[in-house]
């Protein structure tokens, strides 16, 4: 099934008229309907991954994925949260009621205008989680204590945060992917060259490339689990990520 699904999309990819999502800022966001507990990630263990471009270095906090609500957040990944360095990435994975496991990272040495591959990876059994960026593995800086991930029963957003009081992503996003694995750092470092899809798919358990494959505003999930994205607004960026499908 996904060998076939990898195939079609290889396929579909050869298209000119296929484009990556730009969110506005303010009001565009996709939604992955059913993904409360279908890609509700608990145990041990999680990756996650996305391509993300910028006109300009954001100067307020954005999430370009968040599995949030105003209760707590299960994962996302943010972008320049407020009290920390500008030019910050980082990642939260929920360890209970509160959110205690954050990692967060300066990429100013990295090129942050343009795409930047961004990916995630935690373990409660290794006590380790990481941030990379551009294929670096950043020096990160860490709060809270590895644990058992914990259930949240909110669904996946691309480019907002919380459908109350949210917080919206401005900027382009291709190759949103979960995966329920932490990812090896030859693995994390692998997709400046190679895109999610060809990394650990048996274990991947949501893939959006938002490239517009569907034609319609539903963009489609290609782990195999059809849980697709709906997408508000948004509109093309004709420039794809430099990597290979």
């Amino acid at each position: 099934m996904k060998l076939a699904l990898i195939t079609v999309l290889s396929l579909a990819l050869s298209s000119p008229a296929l484009a990556s999502r730009t969110f506005n800022g303010t009001s565009d966001f996709a939604t992955i309907s059913g993904s409360g507990t279908a890609i509700d990630i608990t145990g041990q263990q999680i990756s996650i991954a996305a391509w993300v471009y910028f006109s300009v270095v954001p100067t307020a906090e954005e999430e370009p994925m968040a599995k949030a609500d105003t209760s707590a957040t299960q994962y996302e990944i943010y972008i320049n949260a407020s009290g920390q360095p500008s030019k910050t990435l980082g990642i939260y994975v929920r360890q209970s009621t509160s959110l205690a496991h954050d990692v967060f990272m300066n990429c100013s040495s990295q090129a942050i205008v343009g795409w930047n591959i961004i990916v995630a990876t935690y373990s409660s059994v290794s006590t380790n989680w990481f941030v990379y960026c551009q294929g670096v593995q950043a020096n990160t800086s860490t709060t809270g204590t590895a644990a058992t991930i914990q259930s949240n029963g909110d669904n996946l957003l691309l480019g907002k945060k919380a459908a109350s009081s949210p917080t919206f992503f401005g900027g382009s996003l291709a190759w949103v992917t979960i995966w329920n694995v932490q990812l090896s750092a030859g693995e994390a470092t692998s997709m400046l060259a190679v895109c999610p899809n060809r990394v650990r798919p048996k274990s991947i358990v949501g893939i959006y490339p938002l490239l517009g494959i569907s034609g319609t505003s539903i963009e489609p999930d290609l782990s195999g689990n059809i849980l697709n994205a709906t997408l508000t607004g948004t509109t093309s960026n004709p420039v794809n990520p430099p990597c290979t499908p």
